[in-house]
């Protein structure tokens, strides 16, 4: 059957045991169909829309990831799942003008007493054209915050990471970029660690 206008769906199944240090390339179909398989499904469904002239997306996915886990209380799951919210919306877009801005949401959460992650929440803005001359260069800033597992034996002295990373990519010619980032993270690593500050420069080429 068709889906309604704006409505998707989709899905994959990969191999997922490289996660469990399993070398992959010639084992053909074993790690998805053998006993102590390793598959890694998810799966999305959501609506793209356009309002007020602004294109938006609104998604909903789950993912489960088949193997032995093991818990913080010693015991051992036969696999690890979880869910996600995914927005994406444009939040300027003048034809007649380079300078574009679109905004994203994301939400996910998964089984605290297997992950050292229990959720994730994250949001950011994306500035394309923010300098007049300089049409083709991306201004970006995001904040995010974990919550680490409060479970018994995860041994976090923090219950939560936040980062805020701001960025802004020169697209030097057609084909690269350099792309100086920096970063502020609070609580890094759970662990009780002085806050942090990273910078880096990247370079990006395509081809």
């Amino acid at each position: 059957a068709e889906l309604p206008a704006g409505v998707y769906a989709r899905a994959g199944v990969y191999d997922g045991s490289s996660l469990n240090g399993r070398r992959t390339g010639t084992r053909g179909p074993d790690n998805f169909l053998g006993d102590d398989s390793d598959r890694f499904s998810v799966g999305e469904v959501g609506l793209e829309y356009r309002l007020a002239e602004l294109d938006g997306r609104l998604g909903f996915g789950y993912w489960r990831h088949d193997g032995d886990f093991p818990r913080f209380d010693g015991a051992v799951n036969d696999s690890g799942d979880g869910i996600y919210l995914v927005w994406d919306q444009s939040l300027y877009d003048d034809p007649a003008s380079p300078l574009a801005v679109d905004g994203f949401a994301q939400y996910g959460r998964a089984d605290e007493q297997v992950s050292e992650l229990a959720s994730h929440i994250g949001a950011g803005v994306q500035v394309t054209g923010l300098i007049a001359d300089r049409p083709d260069d991306l201004t970006g800033l995001m904040v995010s915050r974990v919550d680490f597992s409060d479970a018994p034996g995860a041994g976090f002295t923090q219950d939560h990471e936040t980062a805020l990373e701001v960025f802004h990519a020169v697209q030097v010619t057609p084909w690269m970029a350099l792309k100086p980032d920096f970063q502020y993270i609070v609580n890094p690593g759970g662990m009780g660690l002085d806050d942090a500050r990273v910078a880096t420069l990247r370079g990006e080429i395509a081809f």
